[in-house]
């Protein structure tokens, strides 16, 4: 079965042979996932409604969920015995259960209130499902997993319990300094657009907030599982350190050549030796970035558009290899007119330049014989 938009539900009992399409929601509503018992008794759920089989698809009953407060979108559903299933609610974290095949479903109590997206059947006869929300820590909250087991007696529901919950935003960086330790920094948390640096002792599974919220902080490393820093994307000199595998943060000041401007994510090749993009320029560390310079990548001349020249270019991804060795890509901007003061709108263009270094940020050079890129994600 293939499952989709605006009521989109195709089969094939062939091994994918042929398909054929059957309009079991019968007014496009959007289907959202789907789960069998046995090759006769199934379930489908989408968009405030649900629909059952007990002859293998043939013919499906349609049961619409009541529009309410709940706005009863459901994201995944599963069977736990041969007459009852469960299904998430795709918006607002509710869980529904039905014992009798759908013929009635009512919501239960359930420990978390995120948006559950997906579910897998474990070997141990468990669930395990995952998924994300906008209420755990008030804006951006995601990464919540939840472990489903079924009691032996009489069980009209799976217990759930909260595995994991990180409120990670979707600017966030992770980073290990060994294999229990692992900290997470993300500035997209919360409502007033504070960091919270997170720590997990247990491998990922849980995370706590460290001892308090930072402002703009958009890079994290660790050169050692004590020692980490925290740089600030708007001064770079106002860094955080921690001693302490990243429990607790200080003030460290950091030099650097420019004024009130702070860099993106750093990239580091060694312990100590990193890169940085910020106010235009690429910086370069090598003692964990208590101390930055400025490095001047050669402004491209010539655009690859036959009536367009260069109007501006501007250091946009950096990633190290080594100590010695880094890339970095600029976004260029052509334009039919390159006269500073006019319209450069006026029939511009983008390419990706790219250039690299091989002896530690004292001189880049161009890589040539490259496609034209005209939206780079990262490198």
């Amino acid at each position: 079965y293939v499952l989709g938009n605006c009521g989109m539900f195709v089969q094939t009992t062939d091994a994918g042979e042929h398909w054929t399409a059957n309009d079991i929601t019968k007014d496009g509503t959007t289907l959202t996932d789907l789960n069998f018992y046995d090759r006769n008794t199934g379930v489908v759920v989408g968009w405030g409604a649900y629909y059952v089989t007990t002859d293998g698809g043939a013919n499906w009953s349609i049961h619409k969920m009541p529009h309410d407060e709940t706005y009863a979108d459901f994201s995944a559903v599963s069977f736990f015995n041969a007459t009852s299933f469960f299904g998430f609610g795709q918006y607002n974290g509710l869980l529904s259960v039905s014992n009798d095949l759908g013929a009635t479903i009512r919501p239960i109590a359930f420990p978390q209130s995120n948006a559950i997206t997906s579910v897998v059947k474990t070997k141990s006869g468990g669930w395990l499902a995952v998924g994300g929300g906008w209420s755990m820590f008030q804006r951006g909250g995601r990464g919540t997993i939840i472990r489903g087991t079924l009691p032996p007696e009489n069980a009209t529901a799976p217990l759930w319990d909260v595995l994991a919950e990180c409120p990670v935003g979707g600017s966030a960086q992770i980073h290990a300094t060994n294999g229990g330790m692992l900290q997470c920094i993300s500035a997209d948390v919360t409502s007033d657009w504070l960091t919270y640096p997170l720590i997990s002792t247990d491998s990922g599974i849980f995370w706590h907030v460290a001892d308090h919220r930072y402002l703009g902080y958009a890079g994290i490393h660790f050169p050692s599982p004590d020692t980490g820093y925290l740089y600030n994307n708007s001064n770079l000199t106002e860094g955080m350190r921690t001693l302490d595998s990243g429990q607790s943060w200080k003030p460290v000041v950091m030099q650097s050549p420019l004024t009130n401007a702070g860099i993106g994510p750093p990239s580091f090749g060694s312990r100590d030796a990193g890169y940085a993009l910020g106010g235009g320029y690429v910086l370069t560390t090598t003692d964990c970035g208590i101390h930055w310079k400025t490095d001047t990548i050669p402004q491209p001349t010539v655009s690859p558009y036959p009536d367009c020249k260069v109007y501006d270019a501007g250091p946009q991804h950096v990633c190290a290899v080594d100590s010695l060795h880094a890339f970095v890509t600029l976004r260029v901007r052509d334009s039919l007119i390159v006269q500073k003061g006019k319209n450069f709108y006026y029939g511009m263009k983008i390419h990706n330049a790219f250039y690299q270094t091989t002896d530690g940020g004292a001189t880049w050079s161009n890589l040539d014989n490259f496609p034209v890129i005209h939206a780079l994600g990262t490198i």
